[in-house]
């Protein structure tokens, strides 16, 4: 379960588990820079996670993107 971000122009927010938001930014590839994917999270993310857990599910979530 996800919805399109209105921040940006390829960006998406999902969510993995309820309280745990993961935010997708896509940069398009330009002539200095290939493309590349952002994933942020939320700051209180280490409330309900350990940060070893945050690092395995986000590269989990990157393995089903590609």
């Amino acid at each position: 379960g996800g919805r399109i971000s209105g921040d940006h122009k390829y960006g998406v927010v999902i969510y993995p588990f309820i309280r745990f938001p993961v935010m997708a930014i896509l940069d398009e590839m330009d002539e200095e820079f290939g493309a590349s994917i952002r994933l942020l999270f939320d700051k209180s993310s280490q409330h309900y996670m350990k940060t070893d857990v945050i690092k395995l599910l986000l590269v989990y979530m990157v393995k089903l993107l590609l």
